[in-house]
């Protein structure tokens, strides 16, 4: 399970931002408020919950 992460922001999309982890990017879907507050290139910290279907496994970021 995957419930934290931290590190630099690489990417905001629509609805997601990738963080690089260690050179590992995660992409992380998050709420407009979360897409607004952050930068690219800024370090972040974001709790996480991965989602876990039948086709699918998504990580959605919160930051509380």
């Amino acid at each position: 399970m995957i419930s934290l992460l931290k590190g630099n922001v690489l990417e905001i999309g629509a609805r997601f931002v990738v963080i690089d982890v260690n050179d590992i990017g995660y992409k992380v879907f998050v709420t407009d408020d979360t897409l607004h507050s952050i930068k690219i290139n800024s370090e972040m910290t974001i709790w996480t919950h991965l989602a876990v279907r039948e086709n699918s496994q998504d990580l959605y970021g919160f930051t509380t």
